[in-house]
């Protein structure tokens, strides 16, 4: 893109913020780019620059043609999203930051003296702005949000005077537009975005982490002495009057202009009151419906699309509203559902439908049938397992013969801790951070650091993932007393084994008894100090956990306790298994947990399914061995449906 912008310094540039794979945000961007044109006429293009960001999560594809973008004619830059420039991962709750990813990824553009105005995307201009003089450290901000949705002076303000450095009295609980040198907002930026991570990192409710980048500013600027001064610049239809001093029109809870309703933004304007705003937005939508007249013959492809609409009882206005944007007529597309609805073939296809979609509603009737009855079942298999009088407790035993361990325990998905396996194993006899310092200490391992920062460290492990040498992480080992921010767990085996090879052919060395391993040694190797926890999950694998080092407390909860701990995602459980929250979660009440402490030379045998919970309770080496002597493969997840709740809860008595 072009170095800074030839504009008188004093002039302001609007900056609206857009996400290229939103078809809404591309609409706000056309009226955006429609009105400032029409304020500000061939200046339009000086006094403006829309940023875009490629997308708002990790799992929403890249836009490919751009050629709209072009079309629209409106001064651009595309950045990346928040996730790949920002320490935070992909989530719903932290789009917001694709504001900040945005801005500092233009900010350099700009003179340091330029004045420049960041924008929501539904925000447009209605009258050219004032030339408003704003000092080198101070902001301006509309301050409307805070008696709307911040209460940052009053009720919240614990959600940010924990960062504050100051007394408090440089912000003002405002928001968009923010208005001031490019200078100064690259000053507030860096502190607006650690606060805003920090925030959607804390155990707040959702309304508050949704507007976190609302809160983050205020402390931003409280940390960096730039002074928020209010302004009456926003007119926002439903929360109060248009006033003279409005530039800006904001449409974000507009119940007539609705972004929420079918069809928008192709909506009926007969309805709209008479003023600046509406005339506006009444205009905008002209000057689409003159564009769209152009075509009168209809593509084969959209035809076919309008018929499966219509199958889909899709309503007209919608159907017209999508084809406005391909630059069909209402006219011309109401005619065409006309015909589709009149037509022989089409009634032949909608009758067809309709059976077929009966059918599919029975079968799924049937499938809820069969999830309650599996419901029923392992509810029943937990009566039966209550008969039994050691039920609830965990057998500690001499290791008993490969064949007695299968028939006994394993083929009966029943856990067991065996002792006095180990004491002949190397690992057992040497390993210390001592013996660890001394063989692998100049090596880089891999681990995880940062887990208090994310209630769901395990599920999000990857962005916790950080290179460090053995013996630095060893050092923090031994200046720790008690911690869950870092950890050596499962993760990065190949590496480690690579890096650590003393270490793993000492654990390579085991023998568990006579017959119980065969093949390639598989398992994992996790190290971490007193207090870390592994979340409640369940392995698709037949596991034999060997403790090593220290101790640790664990909660076995039985596999067919599957309706009632809330699997909601892949192998993981949302219940706190240490301090569960039965108003959260009721059904756990259902659940057995074994409660009970593995120590150090004992080995516990997870049968695959068992729920578990793990928390170390002293300084804690521990290993685990996968590839028992079976005549089957011991893994079994083929099948286990991944990106979704893999459960539905039937009743239960």
């Amino acid at each position: 893109m072009e170095p800074s912008l030839e504009l008188p310094q004093q002039a302001l540039i609007s900056c609206p913020v857009g996400v290229l794979t939103k078809q809404s945000f591309r609409h706000q961007a056309a009226l955006f780019w429609f009105a400032h044109s029409q304020v500000y006429g061939e200046a339009a293009s000086l006094r403006s620059k829309v940023l875009w960001v490629e997308n708002n999560l990790e799992s929403e594809p890249r836009e490919k043609d751009l050629t709209w973008l072009h079309q629209l004619g409106a001064p651009y830059l595309i950045g990346k999203p928040y996730y790949e420039i920002f320490d935070c991962p992909s989530h719903g709750v932290n789009v917001p930051l694709n504001i900040q990813a945005a801005v500092a990824q233009i900010i350099d553009q700009f003179h340091p003296d330029q004045m420049i105005e960041i924008l929501d995307c539904d925000m447009f201009h209605l009258r050219k702005a004032p030339d408003y003089v704003v000092a080198d450290d101070e902001i301006l901000v509309d301050a409307i949000y805070e008696d709307w949705h911040l209460h940052s002076l009053g009720q919240n303000r614990d959600v940010i005077a924990k960062y504050f450095k100051h007394g408090g009295g440089f912000y003002n609980g405002g928001f968009v537009p923010i208005i001031g040198r490019a200078k100064t907002i690259k000053k507030i930026l860096d502190a607006w975005i650690e606060i805003h991570i920090d925030i959607v990192q804390r155990d707040f409710p959702d309304k508050i982490k949704w507007w976190a980048g609302m809160f983050a500013l205020q402390a931003a600027c409280e940390n960096t002495q730039v002074t928020m001064k209010g302004i009456n610049a926003t007119y926002i239809p439903g929360k109060n009057e248009l006033e003279i001093s409005h530039h800006i029109a904001h449409y974000s809870v507009d119940k007539i202009f609705d972004k929420k309703k079918q069809g928008w933004p192709f909506l009926k304007t007969t309805n709209f009151p008479g003023n600046s705003y509406y005339d506006c937005i009444r205009s905008w939508l002209e000057s689409l419906k003159q564009v769209a007249q152009s075509p009168t013959v209809m593509e084969d492809k959209w035809k076919h699309w309008i018929a499966k609409s219509l199958l889909m009882e899709h309503t007209d206005e919608s159907i017209v509203a999508n084809l406005a944007t391909k630059g069909y007529s209402e006219n011309l597309v109401e005619g065409e559902i006309k015909k589709a609805k009149s037509d022989p073939y089409f009634r032949g296809a909608q009758d067809v439908f309709v059976r077929e979609t009966a059918k599919l509603q029975e079968t799924k009737i049937e499938q809820l049938k069969a999830e309650k009855n599996n419901a029923w079942l392992l509810k029943t298999y937990d009566k039966l397992s209550r008969m039994d009088e050691s039920f609830g407790e965990i057998e500690r035993i001499p290791v008993p013969p490969f064949k007695d361990f299968v028939s006994n325990y394993l083929s009966k998905n029943r856990p067991v801790i065996l002792q006095g396996a180990m004491e002949d194993w190397p690992a057992y006899k040497k390993w210390s951070l001592k013996y660890f310092r001394e063989v692998h200490g100049d090596s880089t391992v891999s681990i995880q650091d940062g887990r208090n920062s994310d209630p769901n460290y395990e599920r999000n492990q990857k962005f916790f993932r950080k290179e460090v040498l053995f013996s630095d992480f060893i050092e923090r080992l031994q200046q720790t007393e008690s911690s869950n921010d870092f950890y050596m767990t499962a993760g990065n085996m190949a590496q480690h084994r690579e890096s650590l090879p003393e270490i793993f052919a000492d654990s390579d060395s085991v023998n568990i008894g006579d017959g119980y391993l065969a093949g390639q040694t598989e398992g994992s190797l996790w190290i971490g100090p007193r207090g870390t926890v592994t979340p409640l999950h369940f392995d698709m694998i037949n596991n034999l956990f060997c403790q090593i080092r220290g101790s640790k407390r664990v909660r076995l909860v039985p596999s067919w306790s599957l309706p009632w701990v809330y699997n909601d995602y892949h192998v993981y459980s949302d219940v706190d298994a240490a301090t569960p929250d039965f108003e959260q979660h009721p059904l756990f009440e259902n659940a057995t947990v074994y409660d009970f402490v593995v120590s150090a030379g004992e080995i516990l045998f997870i049968p695959i399914g068992w729920w578990h919970h793990l928390e170390s309770l002293d300084f804690s080496v521990s290993i685990t061995r996968k590839n028992l002597a079976l005549l089957a493969s011991n893994s079994f997840g083929a099948g286990f449906i991944k990106d979704s709740t893999n459960f539905s809860v039937g009743k239960l008595d």
